[in-house]
């Protein structure tokens, strides 16, 4: 009888060894016109479930892709990932990174008609950094906040954080209104789904849990002819199918970070009146990757890691098991990635004989039925997308073809410490 073995998902650091960058596909009408139900000033956007709207205390596209239509930030990166002013219209870096000065934008107001300040920049970070899942990280440099005036706001760093900058973003550092959510603890306020108060192009109109988000254009917005559209319609999908039913029957006009079947992509690709791209997600896409347990011996051994490194065959996962849709990944981050540099990038071919010797290297020799080493691999049930199963499965047969690593099957407990292998992805 088969077993089942299920996957103890953890977001510590990616490893090199086995990592993956999978296309998401962002699937589009070429002219919202051909909807014939909706107004052609409505964007109708198909979305997956989410907890609220404030990306200030939540990671994650489900709030952060509606998140940002509602909150400005102090930049902006271009398609190349340099900061573009955007609530600061201009700042100033020491030349030791060590002092940030910001100009505020004078003309910018919150959808309330109240005007966005320096005091509302740094009630902002403070906001994040003690309670967005990344903030303390983002912003462990920063050891002052300075307001000299309403428009000018001064971040004082221990230490050079050359990440900050791109912190600053909608998506990470949304500015929010001092004078709403400071009435009441964060986590909880009720303008994180009711009445919510944002400094972006698109106010709500009305959330409906399970069901849809409803923003129309901010007529106060700062940036002159933007929005241009008046309406967003982000209509809340429960599975990938229906979002592809949805798709292809024109209910809805676009379906960013799609957590689709790979047969879907494929099929969507070939319907004339839809356009599937990867453009835009260079280093935002999901990364499936492969996280070792160094604390179970003898995975500690580096050499045993680079064996199951040269193991894989990872040209094959994406080519065969991926259908050509993701890109090979040597390391945690995409070429496009800014902070991606080549020289420090080791890259493990695939090479069995090469892992072998690493093995004998390790001392683990094979017994009478030529295993050296039992493992339990664990792997992420994505029931929507199916990509961790056929990849789990071949990395099993696959680490039993070198006659060196044997990969067994079990319902694990889960145990701090007791795994071995475990694939998972992380958007």
């Amino acid at each position: 009888m088969k077993k089942t073995f299920n996957f103890r998902l953890s977001r510590r650091a990616l490893l090199k060894v086995a990592s993956l960058t999978s296309a998401i596909a962002l699937v589009s009408l070429p002219n919202l016109e051909a909807h014939a139900q909706a107004d052609k000033n409505t964007l109708i956007i198909g979305h997956t479930t989410l907890r609220h709207l404030n990306p200030a205390i939540q990671s994650g596209s489900a709030t952060g892709v509606p998140g940002v239509q509602l909150f400005a930030g102090l930049i902006e990166l271009d398609e190349h990932f340099e900061a573009q002013p955007y609530l600061a219209e201009s700042w100033d870096i020491s030349e030791d990174g060590l002092s940030y000065e910001f100009r505020l934008q004078k003309n910018a107001v919150f959808h309330d008609g109240q005007p966005i300040t320096s005091a509302d920049v740094a009630y902002s970070l403070d906001v994040v950094r003690d309670n967005h899942p990344f903030g303390a990280l983002m912003f462990a440099a920063v050891s002052g906040i300075e307001t000299p005036d309403d428009h000018t706001i001064q971040l004082t760093l221990d230490y050079p954080q050359p990440a900050l900058i791109t912190s600053l973003s909608p998506l990470l550092l949304p500015i929010i209104p001092k004078h709403v959510y400071s009435t009441e603890p964060i986590q909880t306020h009720p303008a994180n789904t009711k009445g919510v108060v944002g400094s972006g192009p698109f106010k709500l109109v009305e959330y409906r849990p399970g069901a849809h988000i409803i923003m129309e254009r901010h007529d106060e917005y700062f940036r002159e002819g933007l929005p241009r559209l008046d309406r967003l319609v982000f209509s809340i999908m429960q599975d990938s199918v229906t979002s592809v039913l949805a798709m292809e029957r024109g209910d809805v006009h676009y379906l960013p970070f799609a957590g689709m079947r790979l047969a879907d992509i494929t099929r969507l690709e070939n319907n004339p009146k839809l356009k599937v791209t990867t453009n835009g997600y260079d280093a935002l896409g999901a990364i499936n990757y492969l996280e070792i347990n160094h604390r179970k011996e003898p995975l500690g051994d580096i050499r045993v890691r680079q064996a199951i490194a040269h193991a894989i065959d990872k040209d094959f996962i994406v080519e065969k098991l991926l259908a050509g849709h993701g890109q090979r990944l040597d390391g945690p981050m995409t070429a496009a990635n800014p902070f991606f540099s080549e020289d420090s990038l080791h890259v493990y071919e695939y090479d069995l004989e090469k892992a072998e010797k690493l093995l004998d290297e390790a001392g683990l020799k094979p017994n009478k039925d030529g295993i050296r080493l039992s493992v339990t691999l664990e792997w992420l049930p994505d029931v929507q997308v199916n990509s961790q199963q056929p990849v789990a499965q071949y990395l099993r047969n696959q680490l039993k073809k070198s006659e060196s690593l044997h990969n067994y099957e079990q319902t694990p407990i889960f145990l701090p410490g007791q795994h071995g292998l475990a694939t998972g992805n992380m958007t």
